[in-house]
């Protein structure tokens, strides 16, 4: 009797330890890649955001603004965030950075800051060069990592 015993026990400790090491294997792997996955989830949303709310209508308000300097004409446009706001380019640019300059760049920053305000009318044309240099480069990455070609 004691011997069956002993042979039911010895049959059944090597599954039950498999399992036990299963379940912890499993138990780890899933919080990592659920981590992973979140991580990459918070990456994208912060790009998506970057895209939507700073990077897109600075450049397309930007481009009608230099036009607008260029040719001396003095039309409006509607805001895409604002339904029935008109303004013109420059107010819609100095809004978009008065809200979302915090999603800019480390190098886009000074820029941005340069164009604010009053200095939209007295940026230097190297400053706006490399201000609109950095919004394509920064632009292209974006939109690279954020379709997943990078």
């Amino acid at each position: 009797m004691e011997e069956i015993k002993l042979q039911l026990l010895i049959a059944f400790i090597p599954p039950i330890i498999t399992l036990i090491g299963a379940f912890i294997i499993l138990a780890i792997r899933d919080i990592w890649l659920n981590k992973r996955n979140i991580e990459r989830e918070n990456r994208r949303r912060v790009i998506e955001n970057k895209l939507i709310y700073l990077y897109s209508p600075l450049y397309a308000n930007l481009q009608i603004g230099t036009a607008m300097l260029k040719n001396k004409t003095f039309f409006t446009t509607t805001s895409t965030n604002d339904k029935g706001k008109e303004g013109k380019p420059k107010e819609l640019i100095d809004e978009i950075i008065s809200k979302y300059f915090f999603l800019a760049s480390k190098r886009l920053q000074p820029y941005l800051a340069k164009l604010y305000g009053v200095g939209f009318y007295n940026i230097k044309k190297e400053d706006a060069d490399k201000l609109m240099e950095f919004l394509e480069e920064d632009y292209n990455i974006l939109r690279d990592e954020y379709y997943g070609k990078k």
